[in-house]
């Protein structure tokens, strides 16, 4: 699926929906991705950090 054709259908349904419920809705999106993104780094930073000392 190309990116436009997702914007066209974002945009479609922000004409359906009323602008708040949507804006909502992406920043709900945004900031769970965000998180997400935070939660597997910092699992990342701590079996590194944890495989370092467990080795040296």
């Amino acid at each position: 699926m190309s990116i436009k054709h997702t914007w066209r259908r974002l945009r479609h349904l922000a004409r359906r929906w009323p602008a708040w419920r949507y804006r909502r809705f992406v920043v709900r999106q945004v900031i769970g991705g965000a998180a997400h993104q935070a939660g597997y780094m910092a699992v990342g930073v701590t079996v590194a950090v944890l495989w370092h000392y467990l080795r040296g």
